[in-house]
């Protein structure tokens, strides 16, 4: 190369990217053009660009193609969550394309912690010794313990004889029994008649706390009260009766030895058979299904501010300020299918928003497709629902949106109060919600012949499904008896064809073809999902091999208050662990390996000269359930008539 030639200069990285443009031109009518836009172009030139030099009709704004958020020209830094309002507690994360979800009766913050955080974590840490929970932050292990005497008398704490060990249900699915493997979580051995006490450790600095609810084969250890509401705990909860506090409060309460039957006293974990009739389980709710033991760990919300917005190009949160992340999404009167988009406080950093940002929102590689669009002033055509009648009312957006209410209320005759308007099925209550809602073409609203909208009554129906709690899910008197199966099904999880439930209303059956309006449903009334049997049903017996979780002697412990504002506790994001028990027989079946050594027994221990503990400055709060239809294993052995031999020996202790 001669010295006078200079290197050819590299390619300079690309400054445009292709736009296509959607929208009407002069004399064209509607159509598309393809052009380059700087990558740095603000979007608030877009407008004027494709008005002054492509030759496009006038326009207001401009929004993503096939959306209809309206692009506003500031963004932040770090893009937002974006989180979809949903009816009812269906799966947050069932595919990795559904996006992020808010149930629009939780609390907001509940769904943005979700978002923002992982689920509370559950393992068993090293050689099968604990739960452990939260990366660490909470252990929970199961204590062997001499059983104290039940004899009547309030004795001290049993001592530390060494922990029962934890095994994963999941490592023995093919040798399990089915019922074990359905149910699921981890097990332990545990021989009959023997007795334990479980241990909560938290790390220290002590950053985050925990609200334990511990089941006893369903049945809550401190409040007496079944896990599944029956009939008298409903009734309590209607009649706003005092809530007792049925969990405990970690690190405050260190261990936890028994059922609170009284303030200061529990009456201790003991291992029976299950389907025994001896098991908490069976004497509280008549029946034996669940067995083992259950726990349900709550964590605190993060304390992280959250700055919320229903815009998701945040035109609102810079005008109006943060949503409240404290209240239901239904409180704020977001529907479900609205979009909320949440930030942190200390990423709200802003800027002006590019033609590279609407490349990044629209999720685009390299083609960016926008409309230009006209705000909203045309004839809307109304139907009223339950009826054949539709009506023609002028929008326009430059008036209240109460402005065709009030239209539709003299042209139809009608009382406008309880009645909402409706696009394909979702309620719309500003002219916002209109653009979104009904996809604005690329004509614009201007250029559009009618918008379909329902005019139709919104009510709150109470519905009641078997074994279920009863729970309120919002509809239509346009909806049909099908469509709301459908949607209860997704709300309590069916796991039959929607066919095999029948919905009964007043005591009479309601036909799946039929409307709400059809059988002059009104707001407040119950409908009954029932499941229809078809043929015999036997369920299967007990596994022998399987434990549950009785009662024993009376020990001095306290149940610690919890003196938190109940706001703290993130109740949505909760951990539940099934924690089964079985037999020496059982565990040397699933495991292959030989139970643990024979507990050792009260003469032994007493040889020993250990004593038992005490809790110093320990006092008796007034936390406790109702266990007192709940009887002890020596008051069963009684009742049943058991033979003399049943008592506990530990030194011939029963599989």
């Amino acid at each position: 190369m001669r010295r006078s030639q200079k290197p050819a200069a590299s390619a300079a990285p690309a400054r445009n990217v292709k736009v296509r443009i959607y929208g009407g031109k002069m004399n064209f009518g509607k159509t598309s053009v393809d052009v380059e836009l700087p990558l740095d172009m603000p979007t608030e030139q877009i407008v004027a660009h494709c008005t002054g030099k492509l030759g496009f009709a006038a326009c207001d704004t401009v929004v993503l193609h096939n959306q209809s958020s309206i692009i506003t020209p500031m963004c932040y830094e770090i893009p937002p969550l974006a989180f979809t309002v949903t009816p009812h507690k269906e799966s947050y994360y069932d595919t990795p394309l559904a996006g992020l979800r808010v149930y629009e009766d939780e609390k907001l913050i509940t769904g943005l912690n979700r978002g923002f955080e992982k689920e509370v974590e559950c393992s068993i840490k090293g050689t099968n010794e604990c739960l452990s929970f939260d990366n660490g932050n909470l252990e929970i292990s199961f204590i062997r313990t001499i059983r104290v005497p039940d004899d009547g008398r309030e004795h001290q704490l049993p001592p530390y004889l060494g922990k029962f060990p934890i095994f994963n249900i999941a490592d023995y699915a093919k040798r399990l029994p089915a019922d074990m493997g359905e149910k699921g979580g981890v097990f332990i051995p545990m021989y009959q008649r023997e007795a334990m006490w479980m241990s909560f450790r938290t790390n220290y600095p002590y950053t985050r706390r925990f609200a334990i609810k511990i089941y006893l084969g369903g049945v809550n250890g401190i409040s007496g009260e079944p896990m599944i509401p029956n009939m008298a705990t409903y009734l309590r909860r209607t009649n706003k009766a005092a809530r007792k506090q049925d969990y405990v409060v970690v690190p405050s309460q260190p261990w936890l030895d028994g059922v609170a039957v009284s303030p200061g006293l529990v009456k201790q974990f003991v291992a029976m058979p299950f389907g025994s009739g001896y098991s908490v389980e069976k004497q509280v709710t008549g029946e034996e299904s669940v067995g083992g033991m259950q726990f349900e760990v709550i964590t605190t919300y993060d304390k992280d501010e959250y700055f919320i917005t229903r815009d998701q190009f945040f035109e609102e949160m810079v005008a109006e300020g943060s949503l409240d992340a404290m209240v239901t999404a239904k409180s704020l009167g977001l529907q479900p299918g609205e979009m909320i988009y949440c930030k942190k406080i200390k990423e709200t950093k802003m800027k002006v928003r590019t033609v590279n940002d609407l490349l990044s929102d629209s999720g685009a590689c390299v083609l960016l497709e926008l409309d230009l669009c006209k705000m909203i002033n045309t004839n809307l055509r109304v139907r009223v629902s339950g009826t054949q009648s539709s009506y023609s009312v002028h929008g326009d957006s430059t008036k209240p949106f109460e402005s065709i209410g009030i239209e539709m209320e003299r042209k139809a005759g009608l009382p406008r109060l309880g009645r909402c308007f409706y696009i394909h099925g979702k309620v719309i209550k500003t002219w916002k919600d209109m653009y979104r809602l009904s996809q604005a073409s690329s004509e614009g609203f201007g250029a559009r012949s009618d918008i379909l909208l329902d005019w139709a009554h919104r009510f709150t129906l109470q519905i009641q499904v078997y074994s279920k709690p009863p729970f309120t899910i919002k509809a239509t008197e346009s909806d049909t008896i099908l469509s709301l199966k459908e949607r209860i099904a997704e709300m309590v999880n069916f796991t039959m064809d929607t066919r095999d439930v029948r919905a009964i209303c007043r005591g009479s059956q309601l036909e799946d073809r039929q409307t709400l309006g059809a059988y002059n449903i009104v707001d407040g009334d119950t409908i009954t999902i029932e499941q229809v049997l078809r043929g015999g049903y036997a369920p299967h017996s007990p596994e022998k091999r399987q434990m549950a979780i009785a009662v024993g002697g009376t020990v001095k412990q306290d149940i610690h208050p919890d003196y938190h504002n109940p706001e703290l506790w993130n109740t949505e994001n909760v951990k539940l662990v099934n924690v089964q028990v079985v037999n020496s027989v059982g565990f040397e079946e699933i495991t292959g390996m030989a139970a643990p050594k024979t507990p050792i027994s009260p003469e032994t221990y007493a040889s020993m000269g250990l004593p038992f503990f005490e809790l110093y400055s320990e006092q008796p709060s007034t936390v406790s359930g109702d266990f007192s239809k709940v009887k002890t294993v020596s008051e069963m052995d009684a009742t049943l008539q058991a033979r003399e031999d049943a008592a506990y020996n530990p030194a011939n202790a029963a599989v």
